[in-house]
């Protein structure tokens, strides 16, 4: 699973910007180019390198390296996530992403806890290809394109988990401890 946040944060905003044509020169602790999204003859574009986002003073514009994907190619989210994955695993193989992810999920979850979550997070990923609603939401939000969401581990609680679950109050303990149901016995998320 590779989310958002991890991407962002293994994908370097001056090397994407560089790879597109811009030409940076140091000014204090910011980097500046001349903007591509104006006519510009004295670079007003600025980077800040530490905290990995972008403006400019010319015409405004701003953001991270996703809005300005985005913005240069005139195309949504979804598909600048799609280019900037490339990118990314040009830099960086996309299973060595997934085996840090496993790795850190392990350390943060025990193993049978971890079994546990597998099982609900497939549960929820079956419901989400039979939800027609789920599916409609994600659509009109530009989000829809299962070759990004099954990467992501992307699913959809119905709320009816519990109805799956063995009458022992077991595995109901568990889910409760580990926060997927709430003191009710309802599903949290």
């Amino acid at each position: 699973m590779i989310d958002i946040t991890n991407l962002k944060s293994n994908v370097d905003l001056v090397s994407v910007l560089t790879q597109r044509g811009l030409e940076f020169k140091p000014q204090g602790s910011s980097l500046f180019a001349r903007c591509p999204f104006h006519p510009d003859d004295t670079p007003s574009l600025s980077v800040n390198p530490k905290e990995q986002l972008w403006s400019c003073f010319g015409c405004g514009a701003g953001g991270d390296v996703f809005t300005f994907v985005q913005k240069q190619e005139g195309i949504g989210f979804v598909d600048a996530v799609k280019k900037l994955l490339k990118h990314d695993i040009q830099e960086k193989d996309l299973e060595d992403l997934n085996r840090e992810r496993e790795k850190t999920e392990t350390k943060q979850v025990d193993r049978p806890h971890q079994e546990i979550l597998d099982r609900v997070l497939v549960y929820w990923q079956k419901s989400l290809s039979r939800s027609r609603k789920a599916q409609e939401y994600l659509k009109s939000r530009g989000l829809w394109s299962p070759t990004i969401l099954r990467p992501l581990k992307v699913g959809f609680s119905t709320g009816r988990l519990t109805d799956t679950l063995p009458q022992s109050g077991k595995l109901t303990r568990q889910l409760k401890q580990m926060g997927i149901l709430n003191k009710k016995g309802n599903e949290f998320f």
